[in-house]
């Protein structure tokens, strides 16, 4: 009898050594596989590093303001695109252009709601608002739908088609670029030495060669450089 479970031990023991490896095996294969898809990803936006955007890319740029709305100070948000500009082509090779601030006035648009992927509020106004080039809307407040962890307290959100971003309107160019970043594609970058870091309250006023392609290659297909 002892020597049967002692058999029986060794038959669990060796399935359980065959599971761990089985699994340690599949982890290493999918993890080959997602370094294999970002490196070809990399060498493909990199190719559209060097591809030239001759026209400045065009912004559709509105204030929203509901009936209670402060008074916003508009010289403070022209001085912040302004230098967005600046700093965009000095780190991009190319330009943006901000049409004229068209001030919107509605009943309540004080909070403009919307959940941590861009779905709600946001992304009805930019729908109506959209004529074929991006859309930037500075708002009082932005009011999350689901508020999970950090995404608590928005200075900028993208809508979900990344065809348009809310901003806070006391924020600064750094916000401004980040959002941009997110309507010509760009993912959250994991380092803070980079314009798409997570955090808002560390921007650097960077971007991999890699994320300039491929902001080209969104423009190019959304025809946003036409």
């Amino acid at each position: 009898m002892p020597r049967m479970n002692l058999k029986v031990k060794k038959i669990k023991k060796k399935r359980k050594f065959s599971l761990i490896r089985s699994l340690l095996t599949i982890h290493f294969i999918l993890g080959s596989i997602a370094l294999f898809r970002t490196a070809v990803e990399y060498n493909h936006h990199l190719n559209y590093y060097n591809i030239k955007i001759e026209e400045p890319v065009k912004i559709d740029t509105y204030i929203l303001q509901g009936e209670s709305t402060s008074v916003l100070n508009n010289a403070y948000l022209t001085f912040q695109l302004e230098k967005t500009k600046r700093v965009w082509k000095e780190i991009t090779g190319f330009n943006i252009e901000f049409n004229k601030i068209k001030v919107l006035k509605k009943k309540d648009w004080e909070i403009i709601e919307s959940n941590r992927f861009g779905v709600g509020e946001i992304g009805d106004i930019v729908e109506e608002l959209y004529e074929g080039n991006a859309v930037l809307l500075f708002v009082e407040d932005i009011e999350p739908s689901d508020c999970c962890g950090d995404f608590c307290d928005y200075s900028g959100i993208t809508d979900s088609s990344e065809r348009g971003a809310a901003i806070q309107f006391n924020n600064d160019y750094k916000v401004i670029m980040h959002e941009l970043g997110h309507i010509f594609g760009l993912n959250h970058y994991l380092f803070e030495d980079n314009i798409m870091y997570k955090d808002g309250d560390v921007y650097t006023e960077d971007l991999t060669k890699p994320q300039v392609g491929k902001m080209k290659a969104r423009i190019k297909k959304m025809n946003w450089d036409d």
